[in-house]
């Protein structure tokens, strides 16, 4: 299908900047490029406040002065050489002082009484920041603005992925001195630290790092890696790993964790106590008991908390009609590993591995 354009200049002709388009028999797909590119260099006029840096590309212009259009490059020193006025130190001056920067230069020279100066920025090489590690889109963005902060880059990168910290690194150079600075992002807000929230310069790198993890194995449901979130106990993380099986226990846990030396310590946690980065939870087995013979439910059950033998018996289902409870027989590992035999009380105490034996009635 045939398609056709033209795009006109205003009412002041620049022939260098505005010319008239003509576009016959255009196909659809060089249409929407075009019209892209045209869109591009709508998004290539700076923000009035952007300061220029070393390795920008700029267009001047001067209204009704066509013959003073020049496409030029900020120098590493920060200036550029114009027609008429010579160099012009332009380095961290925003756009529209630049302008007024120009037509000052050509109104004093007597030049131009009245000039009026456009620059178009056309590349943005020296005022970037790069973004890396973990978040949604890393790579090098533009400093838009002077007072860009470190909150605005973040977003304009997607901001920090599911699996990246709370922190972000911030190197650079400030007054010619090597700048680096950890930031608590979350604490800007939740802690009201605006003043964590710097304002970036040209050259600066933001860094954020893969969150810390624990590691949780043995008798939990989830036994995996798991993110440590702010203020994370280890009754939480053992929720993480969702939390000990039928055979665990949440009081039998084992905490290994790198010391100051490297060296792992291992340790007996409280539910209460912080994870930290690193941090490998054990769950334990809980211990269990044995019961057969004339018990309803013979097998093996753990064992409670100051559980007694009458309560062991009842794990059991009590003793069937042929069994009594006034005779039972204990089976407990001695210390020697010796297995020692005893008629318990329905009071005492059961202990790990214990083998209750409900003898039959004799009448």
């Amino acid at each position: 299908m045939a398609a056709g354009l033209i795009f006109a200049s205003d009412t002041h002709p620049q022939p260098d900047a505005f010319m008239t388009l003509r576009i016959f028999r255009l196909p659809h797909l060089l249409l929407a490029a075009v019209l892209t590119l045209l869109s591009w260099g709508a998004l290539a006029q700076a923000k009035p406040d952007y300061p220029l840096a070393a390795g920008d590309t700029i267009r001047i212009q001067v209204f009704q002065n066509p013959d003073l259009t020049i496409e030029t490059r900020v120098s590493e020193g920060g200036t550029i050489t114009y027609p008429l006025i010579g160099s012009v130190d332009l380095g961290g001056v925003s756009v529209a002082a630049a302008e007024k920067k120009i037509a000052e230069a050509l109104q004093s020279g007597g030049f131009i009484r009245q000039p009026q100066v456009t620059i178009v920025l056309l590349q943005i090489r020296g005022n970037q920041v790069s973004v890396l590690g973990q978040v949604n889109r890393p790579g090098r963005f533009p400093l838009e603005t002077a007072n860009t902060r470190l909150s605005d880059m973040l977003a304009t990168a997607g901001g920090a992925t599911p699996g990246g910290d709370d922190f972000v690194i911030v190197s650079g150079e400030r007054e010619g001195k090597n700048f680096r600075r950890l930031i608590d992002i979350p604490a800007i807000y939740l802690n009201n630290k605006t003043e964590d929230d710097i304002i970036l310069r040209g050259g600066d790198t933001l860094y954020v790092h893969q969150a810390p993890v624990f590691h949780i194995y043995g008798e939990a449901q989830r036994p995996g890696s798991f993110r440590v979130e702010r203020d994370m106990t280890v009754m939480q993380a053992l929720a993480q790993g969702g939390g000990p099986t039928a055979r665990g226990s949440a009081t039998l846990l084992r905490l290994s964790r790198a010391g100051a030396n490297g060296a792992i310590v291992q340790s007996t946690p409280k539910l209460t106590d912080p994870v930290q980065g690193n941090d490998v939870i054990f769950v334990v087995e809980a211990p269990v008991f044995y019961i057969y013979g004339e018990a309803q439910r013979p097998g093996s059950f753990r064992i409670e908390a100051g559980m007694t033998v009458m309560q062991a018996l009842a794990q059991g289902g009590g003793p069937t009609g042929r069994g009594t409870e006034n005779k039972l027989r204990l089976h407990r590992k001695a210390v020697d590993g010796s297995i020692e035999q005893i008629t318990p009380k329905l009071t005492d105490l059961v202990m790990p591995n214990d083998v209750i034996y409900v003898n039959e009635r004799l009448f």
